[in-house]
């Protein structure tokens, strides 16, 4: 059996992979590698109930972190929007619309495509943020949407994980942008984004961290925007002096 065969194993998005929704499935294939030499669990992010099944089902295991788990990188330039005081008076969608029209006209990028990453929690929000960018701020959009095919979706991200591509007039910027949620924050290598806008708060620093992680990549630098209400504020009060010092997310 080829399973039986293997002696190195990789599990990567391990934190997912070992969490109470895929732990069965996961644990059972790595279970029927009984020939394994070494089972290597690979994660940006580390929650402590990740370390806790680890410690129960491989006891012997060995932890190796790196000083930077959880932190944003140095390269990474971020903002944060506050919707809820003019010119926006409470309305994200118009944030939104300025941020990606600023970003549009900063001069930032030349001769090349822009692309921006919109990330939002619920899924069923995609189709609406995308429709009103489109419609009301006639902006580039393309969305994730759940009825999407696997095909349909590689189609609507290949433009994002490829390198920009080079205007045929560099005197008219463009600038394309995709929202989606938390199903595009890990495992997918975005190549030369250099702006994510968050446009929900993230439920946790693990969520930030992989969202925020789409730009930055490999040392570029990238800015993310994270646009907050007043409902917002009891969240994100101490974001700005982690990110400031480069703490670690709690």
């Amino acid at each position: 059996m080829i399973l039986g065969s293997t002696r190195y194993c990789v599990v990567d998005e391990a934190d997912t992979l070992m969490d109470g929704s895929w732990i069965e499935d996961t644990y059972g294939v790595a279970k029927l590698m009984t020939g394994l030499h070494h089972l290597v669990f690979v994660s940006a992010t580390i929650p402590s109930e990740f370390n806790k099944t680890i410690s129960k089902l491989f006891p012997k295991a060995t932890a190796i972190t790196t000083p930077s788990l959880h932190k944003l990188p140095k390269a990474i330039e971020f903002r944060v929007i506050n919707a809820s005081v003019a010119p926006y008076k409470g309305s994200k969608m118009k944030a939104l619309a300025q941020a990606l029209y600023a970003i549009h006209c900063d001069g930032t990028e030349m001769g090349y495509e822009k692309r921006v990453i919109v990330f939002v929690d619920n899924k069923a929000d995609c189709e609406k943020v995308a429709e009103k960018l489109q419609t009301k701020y006639n902006n580039d959009v393309r969305y994730i949407s759940s009825e999407d095919d696997i095909e349909q979706r590689k189609e609507k991200v290949k433009e994002f994980v490829e390198p920009p591509q080079l205007l045929e007039d560099p005197s008219k910027p463009t600038l394309k942008v995709l929202v989606c949620t938390d199903l595009l924050s890990r495992g997918l290598n975005f190549t030369g984004i250099r702006n994510v806008i968050l446009l929900d708060v993230p439920k946790s620093s693990v969520d930030l961290v992989h969202r925020a992680g789409r730009t930055g990549r490999m040392n570029q630098s990238g800015r993310v925007f994270l646009i907050m209400n007043d409902q917002d504020k009891s969240h994100v009060r101490g974001l700005p002096k982690v990110i400031r010092n480069g703490r670690r997310l709690a």
